[in-house]
């Protein structure tokens, strides 16, 4: 028999063994945290007992780590054979409710699904009604057929803690702007009404896809005014506005003070502001010359955002000018700031 004195020792040990684990030592707060992490724990057991009896449902990995007294971090995988649009539905609205039980309230959860191997889908929100989830993951099938490629969907409360979320449909794949079918992405319905946005290799998109205006002139720059081997091009379509970015791709800038006139790729930099001017919206062209260590940047049209004009801006649109470049109206030499109006 277990003198009493035996068992205060053990239960000191076990108190001592579990402050560890916690920022505060505190032997309640300790336990209590304890209790929680077992609780949802058992819960993700049960969460992987169901996965599993779907024959879609290859290998369900979970974790559960501490992130202060009382909160913790919680991450879910499943990883999938090739799945049809209504069972991964299903699945995820699964998942999803059980990730919204009281045994994870204040918690912040992470989700992923991948199919064959593949990114499908991720979320840190378990907000979303099972009609929002039907409805986003409908038109990421429906994109995925259009597209021809694997498109992921990324699902994100904005801000943490609230019910509004933001969608991320994307393709980091070798598609550059040139090849990507964006009539076929356009005509795909698309029933909701929450925050979207794009994210390809070399082309980003805020709220809608870009029209059909944006996108023409994204490939016909990527086509004829920039040279795959010599420059990288990237582009950013939000709230009207179209801004490019093209660096060389060759070896750090030169010192030298050469004139931007002088360098090898300013027949190039001049074609492509001549096109920004002719694709008839505001057009932010944001380049970089092998003679200078930072870039500098031109808007063409009107800045609807804050208007943000430097010496530099000022200088490359005096030498396109001397070039004979016509801008048209409100053009200035600088940068505009799309998230101030």
């Amino acid at each position: 028999m277990r003198s009493r004195g035996g068992v205060a020792l053990i239960g000191m040990l076990v108190i001592a063994g579990l402050a560890g684990c916690s920022s505060t030592g505190n032997p309640v707060q300790v336990l209590g945290s304890a209790a929680k992490q077992a609780g949802m724990e058992l819960a993700l057991r049960g969460l992987n007992d169901q996965l599993e009896q779907s024959p879609f449902v290859e290998k369900v990995t979970n974790n559960v780590s501490i992130a202060g007294d009382y909160t913790f971090d919680v991450s879910v995988e499943v990883n999938l054979s090739a799945v049809d649009e209504a069972s991964f539905t299903l699945i995820v609205q699964s998942v999803k409710d059980v990730l919204a039980g009281s045994s994870f309230s204040g918690q912040r959860v992470s989700v992923a699904f991948k199919a064959d191997g593949s990114p499908l889908l991720t979320s840190d929100t378990v907000a979303l009604t099972h009609n929002q989830l039907e409805t986003d993951i409908g038109y990421l099938f429906r994109l995925r057929v259009a597209y021809g490629h694997p498109l992921t969907l990324s699902l994100q409360q904005m801000p943490p803690g609230s019910d509004v979320y933001l969608r991320t449909y994307a393709d980091m794949g070798p598609e550059s702007a040139a090849a990507i079918p964006w009539d076929r992405l356009r005509a795909v319905n698309d029933l909701s009404d929450a925050r979207t946005s794009w994210h390809f290799r070399n082309f980003d998109a805020g709220g809608s896809l870009p029209p059909l205006a944006a996108t023409d002139f994204a490939q016909q720059v990527s086509i004829d005014d920039v040279d795959p081997d010599l420059d990288r091009v990237d582009f950013l379509w939000q709230a009207g506005h179209v801004q490019i970015e093209v660096s060389p791709l060759s070896s750090p800038p030169s010192t030298q003070p050469t004139p931007i006139e002088a360098t090898p790729e300013w027949p190039r930099r001049v074609a492509l502001v001549e096109s920004a001017i002719r694709v008839g919206m505001p057009v932010s062209v944001l380049v970089q010359f092998s003679n200078a260590p930072t870039p500098t940047q031109v808007q063409v049209g009107v800045c609807s955002g804050a208007s943000i004009p430097t010496p530099e801006g000022e200088e490359f649109m005096a030498a396109l000018g001397a070039a004979g470049v016509d801008f048209p109206a409100g053009s200035y030499g600088g940068g505009c700031d799309m998230t101030r109006r």
